[in-house]
């Protein structure tokens, strides 16, 4: 009678470990998923920093994100970078970036030859269609970004004012 308990108390054990594993696996974004929804423009801000980023598909333009830090620093003065660089998408809501700064901070382009790879990023992604929040890997701060039609006419003062509001 106890060696059929056991039996029962261990399939019934297995079965909740294979139920909380689909359930895991369910709720990870796939590839191809993560890749869909990240398409298109993001604003966001943290701190006294405030970006917009647009992420392409790569066919038919560049396999780029490029996003547009914009910063205020405080006492009057700001400036803005424009980085340029390719990302990754992968199985379970990570991401990967590798980015290159492309103008200089008055806007000037740097000549591509001259650019250098300046950070890289690796982060854990909770998306869906509204907003956008990461988390690098190395780091407890988490970023959250809102989906809106483009980065173009990009306000950083609109943005920091909401802030402010809110």
């Amino acid at each position: 009678m106890r060696f059929g308990k056991l039996e029962d108390g261990f399939e019934i054990s297995a079965r909740l470990i294979a139920v909380a594993l689909v359930c895991l696996l369910a709720a990870c974004h796939t590839k191809e998923e993560l890749y869909s929804q990240l398409l298109g423009s993001w604003e966001g801000r943290h701190g006294q920093s405030s970006w917009c980023v647009t992420y392409s598909s790569g066919k038919g333009d560049d396999t780029a994100a490029n996003i547009y830090y914009l910063i205020d620093l405080g006492s009057g003065k700001s400036f803005e970078r424009h980085d340029k660089g390719y990302w990754l998408a992968t199985r379970g809501g990570r991401f990967f970036h590798n980015l290159a700064v492309t103008h200089e901070q008055d806007g000037t382009p740097i000549p591509e030859e001259d650019r250098a790879a300046s950070k890289q990023f690796y982060f854990v992604v909770d998306i869906n269609e509204h907003e956008f929040t990461y988390r690098s890997k190395d780091s407890d701060v988490e970023y959250t970004n809102t989906r809106v039609d483009s980065c173009v006419g990009f306000n950083k003062w609109a943005v920091a004012s909401d802030a402010a509001d809110g």
